[in-house]
């Protein structure tokens, strides 16, 4: 007969056991049993999922080219959520096909890209065929010369345009595409910002000599013959504490680069990088051109 202390060591000894589908816990120095269940979890590695990914992981990559300088351009992050929280949301589908090594190799390619997400209106642009990007910003008949002055430019902007108002920012914001003499894509990201200040005598182009603003047929536009890489304007506005901006894409004027990283065949050498022809998550992913939205 067993000895009330063998009997408590059983006990112990019990607990924690399993027995095929069956397992054993001690409560109370007394042994339970409960039939164990298995959570199956999904393979979160579908063809759409995985698709997204490929999207995702260059559009993600991106962010780090604006160091910062899109910080204060989202008026729509959510409590506790960053900035780059809002840029990757609203750009998870817009970046290119790039297969494992050239991500792990930094491989930049500048797409049309949300740069800022707010109430203010929208700035309609493109870029035309003297690669130029034209506003539909109205300037009428006011040249932009070296005299011309931060106050002069206010006052047009300001008349001509309702929807824009004293001491709004016009930010311009320059990615350009670069590439390494051994055919690495890169990217470098300048943001020039100018206050429509009516009392500021400094000469514009003094603060903006980085983007010659220039009247093209009676609208705001960049100078012409502008770099490879994707460009826009956009406004913001301080309202209490509170930064409004305008919301906005890049305008491409790098599509070349873009179609050769959005093709069938790169989408098929990023897929294959990720992972055996065989493998049914990898065979099921399904070629589909990104449409910059």
């Amino acid at each position: 007969m067993k000895t009330k202390i063998e009997k408590q060591t059983e006990v112990i000894s019990m607990a924690g056991r399993k027995v095929g589908n069956i397992r054993f816990f001690e409560r109370d120095g007394k042994v339970h049993s409960r039939i164990a269940t298995t959570n199956h979890m999904t393979n979160d590695r579908t063809g759409a999922q995985m698709m997204n990914r490929l999207m995702f992981s260059s559009a993600r990559a991106m962010w780090s080219c604006f160091k910062g300088q899109l910080k204060d351009s989202f008026e729509s992050v959510e409590l506790g959520k960053s900035p780059y929280t809002t840029f990757v949301k609203l750009n998870h589908n817009n970046g290119v096909f790039l297969t494992k090594k050239q991500l792990n190799d930094h491989f930049m390619i500048i797409t049309p890209l949300h740069i800022s997400d707010g109430t203010l209106e929208p700035i309609q642009q493109m870029i035309n065929d003297d690669k130029q990007l034209v506003t539909n910003i109205v300037l009428g008949d006011f040249e932009i010369t070296e005299e011309t002055t931060i106050r002069d430019f206010s006052i047009c902007i300001s008349n001509n345009n309702p929807n824009i108002e004293y001491n709004d920012e016009l930010n311009f914001v320059a990615a350009k595409q670069e590439v390494t003499d051994y055919g690495k894509p890169t990217c470098k990201v300048e943001v020039n910002s100018l206050k429509l200040e009516l009392y500021d005598e400094r000469p514009l182009l003094a603060i903006m000599g980085k983007c010659p603003l220039v009247n093209k047929d009676g609208y705001l536009a960049s100078k012409a013959g502008l770099d490879k890489g994707c460009y826009a304007f956009y406004l913001s506005r301080e309202e209490g504490k509170e930064k409004l901006v305008s919301s906005q894409m890049l305008v491409s004027n790098n599509d070349e680069l873009i179609e050769q990283y959005i093709s069938e065949e790169q989408f098929t050498e990023a897929r294959q990088s990720f992972g055996k022809s065989e493998d049914p998550f990898i065979y099921g992913w399904k070629f589909e051109k990104p449409t910059f939205e």
